[in-house]
């Protein structure tokens, strides 16, 4: 039997409701498809901060299995995932689910950000294209543009960015020292050091692990290993604000895709976790002032 699911209730206020507030978009039931705990998180904070209830599934397999037993009005997919990818979830959905389920709307987001994606998440059979870390205003545009409801949005002070990057702040200008800058998270948290801080948290955890991954797959020659490896760590960089990895890690998946120069990609990987070190420094200390 087939059941509504009701998802996870927002938790510490609306973040920038105000910014959000088409009421026909309160409720929306969500099926978040990610394996990525730091993407999770940050996903989960903004739609539940949109009255928004979310479900997560962390591969396709799981995903089409949730489709079956709850009711959902839209699924964001990720487009690499284990077990099943984005592509064929998105395949089997519209193809092979019940009438009532094969046309749920389906918005890609992925940071493989590269020419002709948008065109390939269209041909599988996806409504919409985001790419990581996302603008919020840009996604909700969107999810109101699938469910055929425009949003009332007013605009503030310019244009928002539609490429997946907030707008610079004064304090990004101020942290151009650092290896990090944490105005996309703070622009995000609603005023939660809590929020904030369990995305540092994660990324401390997660990170040294990635950069052991690589260096192992480097070593053994496993590119396919190697190219999953950064392009989970892809979305993180921006997170955090590491933006002199930003393209490094484009090209190091890049080459891993092709299987080629296999010294370059442990030049790239030692540099990678040069910065990363450094910036695991600075996250620490920022933790401090959070407590």
């Amino acid at each position: 039997m087939k059941k509504s699911f009701r998802g996870i209730e927002s938790g510490n206020g609306i973040a920038k409701q105000e910014e959000f507030e088409d009421p026909e978009l309160n409720g929306l039931n969500i099926l978040l498809v990610e394996d990525n705990v730091l993407n999770q998180v940050l996903a989960k904070k903004v739609l539940t901060d949109w009255r928004w209830n979310v479900d997560v599934a962390e591969n396709g397999l799981v995903a089409i299995q949730k489709l079956n037993e709850h009711d959902f009005d839209l699924v964001l997919m990720d487009i690499q995932l284990p077990e099943m990818d984005g592509y064929e979830a998105t395949r089997h959905i519209r193809k092979k689910m019940a009438p009532a389920k094969t046309n749920i709307p389906i918005i890609a987001m992925t940071a493989h950000a590269i020419a002709g994606e948008a065109e390939k998440c269209m041909n599988a059979g996806m409504n919409e294209y985001v790419s990581k870390p996302f603008d919020p205003k840009d996604l909700y545009h969107k999810v109101a543009h699938v469910l055929n409801n425009p949003p009332h949005l007013p605009e503030k002070g310019g244009n928002s960015k539609t490429n997946g990057k907030m707008q610079e702040t004064k304090e990004s200008t101020a942290a151009k020292d650092k290896n990090i800058d944490l105005s996309y998270l703070k622009q995000l948290s609603n005023g939660s050091s809590e929020f904030i801080n369990q995305m540092i948290t994660i990324f401390l955890e997660q990170t040294p692990k990635a950069i052991q991954t690589m260096e192992q797959a480097v070593e053994k020659g496993d590119w396919m290993a190697l190219r999953a490896a950064a392009h989970k760590m892809k979305p993180s960089f921006g997170f955090m604000g590491i933006k002199s990895l930003k393209e490094l890690i484009v090209q190091l998946e890049a080459e891993a895709e092709k299987g080629s120069n296999p010294e370059g990609m442990k030049d790239k990987i030692a540099t990678i976790k040069t910065v990363c070190e450094q910036a695991i420094q600075e996250l620490e200390v920022e933790q401090k002032t959070l407590s």
